[in-house]
């Protein structure tokens, strides 16, 4: 859309994800947070939203805790996640249940003190 603007509800917040969702496909969303959490959702609980809106909650984050990575899911396979102080750690993505948005998620990454998730992707 030429001239959109991106409106926020709070002062700090973010985009943590902007792009198409495949109409003909099963596909799901997942969200990864910094402290290691993951959520995956069905794109089909995202209503398509006005050019007023101010778009839907994903996941319900922990204090100090933020977005990390999010991604649209369809074929891919597993989750690989990493920190300064932790290698590649992959994940199969059945083992992330699918669960309704804005829920807390699922632990999939241990972080300790003062590290976060510093690498995501999806393969």
């Amino acid at each position: 859309m030429s001239g959109s603007v991106i409106r926020f509800k709070e002062p700090g917040d973010r985009l943590a994800y902007a792009g198409a969702f495949p109409g003909s496909i099963s596909a799901s969303m997942l969200m990864v947070t910094e402290k290691g959490m993951a959520i995956r959702f069905e794109t089909e609980s995202i209503s398509l939203l006005s050019k007023n809106a101010s778009g839907v909650v994903g996941i319900n984050l922990k204090e100090e805790d933020r977005v990390f990575f999010a991604s649209v899911v369809t074929n891919e396979k597993e989750l690989v996640l990493s920190s300064k102080g932790f290698p590649d750690k992959k994940v199969p993505l059945e083992d992330i249940k699918l669960q309704n948005r804005a829920a807390r998620g699922k632990n999939v990454f241990m972080v300790v003190l003062g590290d976060k998730v510093s690498k995501a992707d999806i393969i």
